[in-house]
């Protein structure tokens, strides 16, 4: 039961997460969702003070992670079955950003991570 609990978890959080990415800057509506996250990837960058080494592999995680999820919305399937793959794809991704972000840096990850999430629920409060 807590391993559903935690997977429906991160998948919410996972979703939020691209829906933060999409939605991150109120007057951004009128541009393509895909300079959107590059702009956010930029954001991202200094804000994890990446080094020139890990930028481009950073900006690869995020766009290949985005398309999956995008990829997924799209497909058929219960929306459980999303909600489960959602969460494996957010766990994959972490690894990966695990993998190449230092200790300090994938903290600050998680957090700007969780604040998009938080972002994202009170959006659609409204």
């Amino acid at each position: 039961m807590k391993i559903i609990i935690r997977i429906l978890g991160l998948s919410l959080l996972l979703m939020g997460s691209a829906t933060a990415i999409v939605k991150a800057q109120p007057d951004s509506s009128s541009k393509p969702s895909e300079e959107r996250l590059m702009e956010l990837i930029k954001n991202d960058q200094i804000k994890l003070e990446l080094s020139e080494e890990q930028k481009e592999p950073y900006a690869e995680i995020v766009l290949k992670y985005a398309d999956k999820l995008k990829a997924l919305k799209n497909s058929s399937g219960s929306r459980e079955s999303k909600r489960k793959e959602a969460g494996e794809l957010k766990n994959a991704k972490d690894e990966e950003m695990r993998g190449l972000l230092s200790k300090k840096q994938f903290e600050s990850y998680v957090l700007i991570q969780k604040e998009r999430w938080e972002k994202m629920k009170q959006r659609r409060k409204r």
